[in-house]
């Protein structure tokens, strides 16, 4: 009797892993399970989001010069209400090159109305009749549901409304082949502030040196630790038992984040350039609080890093072939391309369907 029970109550378990996990990542279009649906309950299922991974690729400015422009990843706050995008343009006339950093207000959950058709709302919503039973189930397939308002939230095109500057260099200069490029870092624990990084260079020839920024947005007050870059230098001359006063090697720092282990501190990382490629020297952290920095050593440990910001990847879980995620600077297909790939799906499940 025992092995009967425990038989039935296995299958039980393995019925409802069934249930709840699918049947493969490529199955039928998921159930939504109520209606109407809720916007909250939804977005889920068409954005991701993720730890900011603080990459320099974050700001891809390949092909910005033919394009005249570049735009960041937006790097979402740690409440994700505001995002920071950094934002390049290049001036052909000149061969000069201008920077902005700026914050963007997440738009509005979008309305019912906005996901979904209003023949589908219609259909949904009819009574049934005593002849007639509704057509529809109590739920609704998220092939109904329209993506693209729950990914406009997320991209700064769609929100210039709420867009606000919060740190410009090189703007309304004229200084032909100067490169100026802002970068967002990542926000800090409570996101009341915002490590940026300025890189100031010669077009085609590369950036000098880099200068850690702090925004702080309560007032907009944004520090430049122009010092930092030259002390942490010649800390490192100090401590190095290789270097020698003739060598005059080609370094710059790079600010990395904020530590995991004190809210206040950010690591820097001092970098090297030879022929062979860029070499790192050592660690830093730099206490924001008091002004002071502090050398960690030739490595760090990864969960030395905190990692506060967001970012967020648009979901399509009705796309051909299963669900596909769409990762920072892909391509989303316009309205026209999502339409085409509905009436081919469509026809497919047709197809499918008789030859049951």
């Amino acid at each position: 009797m025992k092995t009967v029970l425990a038989s039935l109550l296995s299958l039980s378990v393995l019925l409802a892993l069934f249930i709840g996990q699918g049947y493969g990542a490529s199955s039928a279009v998921h159930q939504v399970p109520t209606f109407p649906p809720q916007p909250d309950k939804l977005e889920g299922q068409f954005v991701q989001f993720k730890p900011n991974p603080l990459l320099p690729g974050t700001l891809n400015l390949f092909g910005y010069e033919r394009e005249r422009q570049a735009r960041s990843t937006p790097i979402l706050s740690p409440d994700k209400t505001t995002m920071a995008v950094s934002e390049v343009y290049f001036m052909p006339s000149t061969y000069q090159t201008f920077s902005r950093i700026s914050l963007y207000s997440i738009g509005l959950l979008p309305s019912l109305t906005d996901i979904v058709s209003p023949e589908t709302l219609k259909a949904l919503q009819a009574p049934a009749t005593k002849n007639k039973a509704k057509s529809e189930p109590t739920g609704i397939t998220l092939d109904k549901v329209n993506p693209y308002p729950f990914w406009d939230r997320y991209s700064p095109e769609k929100n210039m409304d709420s867009r606000k500057i919060l740190f410009e260099i090189g703007v309304n200069t004229r200084s032909p082949y100067q490169t100026d490029i802002l970068r967002v870092i990542d926000w800090s624990r409570i996101g009341d502030k915002l490590l940026m990084v300025e890189q100031r260079g010669a077009h085609h020839l590369g950036v000098r040196r880099s200068l850690p920024m702090i925004c702080t947005l309560s007032n907009g007050h944004v520090e430049m630790l122009k010092s930092l870059p030259k002390a942490i230098w010649s800390d490192w001359q100090q401590q190095s038992h290789t270097f020698r006063p003739t060598d005059k090697p080609v370094w710059d720092i790079r600010p990395l984040g904020w530590s995991a282990e004190n809210e206040d501190d950010i690591i820097i990382q001092l970098i090297v350039f030879e022929r062979s490629g860029e070499h790192p020297l050592g660690y830093w952290a730099y206490d924001t609080a008091n002004g002071v920095f502090h050398y960690l050593g030739e490595q760090i440990a990864l969960a030395m890093m905190a990692h506060y910001g967001w970012q967020v990847s648009d979901i399509d879980p009705s796309a051909p072939g299963g669900p596909h995620i769409y990762g920072p600077g892909e391509t989303l297909p316009s309205e026209d391309e999502r339409h085409t790939q509905n009436q081919a799906r469509s026809k497919r499940n047709r197809v499918l369907f008789w030859k049951k």
